[in-house]
């Protein structure tokens, strides 16, 4: 009987059993879960020297939840007199450490509970990825997406650049996803850079901005026919909570898209990340 543990899901009104698990084994699970976030190239991007550990715990949630404390409570699983033998997850949300509540601000379970970052589903992904190509006449650039050939339209978005050089571009608003049959309205739902990576590294994640350059409205102030290339990009900034995305993955972004389009450093404007010196330049010998 002491072989295994009991868990309980009071909410669904369940209950299994599950192998009595060693500290030791615990920890190396956790380890080993932790490690896939790690980047292995210095260049690359990666939320262990991003937001941190606890950036790391969040995407190995199986409940998906946005939380930035369950560093606290692993702190109190870790150390126990008499460990449970239940892993962390299972000993938070259904075993003997259910019942721990913090005090800290937003780390209680109600709250912990109510936030759910949002993971999106792999066509999801797929519909996100763009290409960005010069607009005619122009030496200004546009996005598209890959998969139907349209035009991004004007609006704040974020970016990401994958390890497979992919761009992946798509909203911080849950109700511009694909599908919200599935969502609850009990809960708030996060998107951000790691909903559409995993929290997987990445080359750079950061923001960008596409502005309208053709005028929508003829001279008798009606709405004209639009053409299929009337958005340009406008500005990349390399804010990211949780890749914490550097200088020098901003400069690298910039440099390729020089490369690639053969544009200056003027055609965009790159915004430093919140904190950064404002008067240092993103990109450097385009012009």
């Amino acid at each position: 009987a002491n072989s295994f543990v009991r868990l309980l899901d009071e909410k669904n009104n369940r209950s299994w059993s599950v192998p009595r698990r060693s500290r030791e084994q615990c920890l190396i699970d956790i380890d080993a879960g932790v490690a896939r976030y790690a980047r292995t190239n210095e260049s690359h991007l990666d939320i262990l020297n991003g937001l941190g550990f606890h950036a790391a715990l969040e995407m190995e949630d199986p409940r998906s939840r946005y939380c930035l404390c369950f560093e606290e409570y692993l702190d109190i699983w870790m150390n126990e007199t008499i460990f449970s033998g239940e892993s962390f997850f299972d000993w938070f949300d259904y075993g003997s450490g259910k019942k721990q509540n913090s005090t800290e601000v937003d780390c209680d379970r109600v709250t912990i509970d109510q936030f759910i970052y949002y993971r999106a589903n792999p066509q999801e992904i797929a519909d996100a990825e763009v290409e960005f190509k010069l607009r005619k006449g122009s030496d200004t650039i546009a996005a598209y997406y890959v998969g139907s050939g349209f035009q991004v339209q004007e609006g704040n978005w974020l970016l990401v650049w994958t390890l497979d050089h992919r761009f992946l571009l798509h909203s911080e608003e849950i109700h511009d996803m694909a599908d919200t049959s599935m969502l609850s309205d009990e809960l708030y739902y996060k998107i951000g850079h790691c909903s559409f990576t995993g929290g997987l590294p990445v080359l750079f994640a950061g923001e960008i901005g596409i502005s309208l350059v053709a005028n929508r409205t003829n001279s008798s102030g009606e709405i004209s026919a639009m053409p299929s290339d009337i958005y340009k990009v406008n500005w990349i900034t390399h804010n990211s909570g949780h890749y914490r995305t550097g200088f020098h993955q901003a400069r690298d972004l910039c440099h390729w898209m020089g490369r690639a389009y053969g544009i200056s450093q003027s055609t965009i404007n790159w915004i430093q990340r919140k904190g950064r010196n404002a008067t240092e330049p993103v990109c450097l010998g385009m012009d």
